[in-house]
């Protein structure tokens, strides 16, 4: 159930888009995001099962007996879109396609055959890669309903990728405090494995800043509605919170993780759905 909450949150940010670029919410762009995220999120289950035994032994046990039902439904899904895409609309095929093959290349150690060149089979294993990456294919998820509706790059959807960019960022590093031990354990060097808990939070909570300073660079760029900035006013006490709570010895970070930081785009689009419901009627 945790991939189809995740693939919910990361189709937010199609309405996300919708909403601050004031274009239309079409079905194809909801569905792509949705699709691609759950058959992305399927396929990293198959592959941590080994790390999630560490971390989170419950969901283990879930993937062992029915974690086959979740890959089939999320990849026929995927491929079902993928088709649709390809008669609609051809960018939104080719993202999509990108971010799955990223996909399996994060999840699967497609490149062993020149691990040692690289140093890594899996582009999750280098510091820092793994949550850059990840980070990217949201943004390219903010691309889709974008390209789907024609709409021409500018600097308010340029700054719409930068905070879905940090957004995530933030929120899949804090995961990876959550799967340290796991991590460490099998050479995935994340930014809390390298650089331990402490200095990590310090990182965060600087880009979270960061994240907030969108909202006057937009309004000097004249690039920025009121809307847009609410939403980042909004998510960025909403993290704080939760980094704080990370910094706690006593937190526990899997409920921390599963019921609060995975809803960090949740206040964004809670803003977002009122400007969408005129279209809809």
């Amino acid at each position: 159930m945790s991939d189809i909450y995740a693939s919910l949150i990361a189709a937010g940010i199609a309405l996300i888009t919708a909403a601050v670029l004031d274009i239309p919410v079409g079905f194809l762009a909801f569905a792509a995001v949705f699709f691609t995220a759950f058959a992305v999120y399927a396929l990293n289950r198959q592959d941590d099962a080994d790390i999630d035994s560490i971390n989170i032994p419950e969901r283990t046990r879930f993937v062992q007996s029915k974690g086959w039902v979740v890959l089939v439904a999320s990849t026929a899904g995927f491929f079902f879109t993928l088709a649709f895409a390809l008669m609609s609309n051809i960018m939104v095929f080719y993202i999509m396609l990108l971010v799955y093959v990223l996909g399996l290349f994060y999840s699967f150690p497609l490149l062993a055959p020149i691990r040692g060149i690289l140093g890594f089979a899996r582009l999750k294993e280098p510091f820092a890669v793994k949550n850059l990456l990840v980070s990217g294919m949201y943004g390219m998820f903010m691309l889709i309903p974008l390209v789907d509706a024609g709409f021409e790059i500018n600097i308010t959807a340029a700054l719409l990728f930068i905070f879905v960019f940090l957004r995530f960022f933030i929120v899949s590093t804090v995961f990876d405090m959550r799967d340290v031990n796991g991590d460490s354990g099998k050479g995935i060097n994340t930014i809390p494995v390298v650089l331990g808990r402490d200095t990590a939070l310090k990182m965060l909570h600087g880009l979270n800043f960061a994240t907030l300073l969108i909202a006057p660079a937009g309004i000097l760029l004249h690039a920025i509605s009121p809307m847009f900035t609410a939403m980042v006013l909004a998510t960025f006490p909403f993290a704080f919170y939760y980094l704080e709570q990370c910094r706690m010895q006593n937190t526990d970070l899997k409920y921390l993780c599963s019921v609060v930081v995975e809803a960090d785009y949740v206040p964004a689009i809670m803003i977002a759905i009122p400007f969408l419901l005129p279209g809809f009627f």
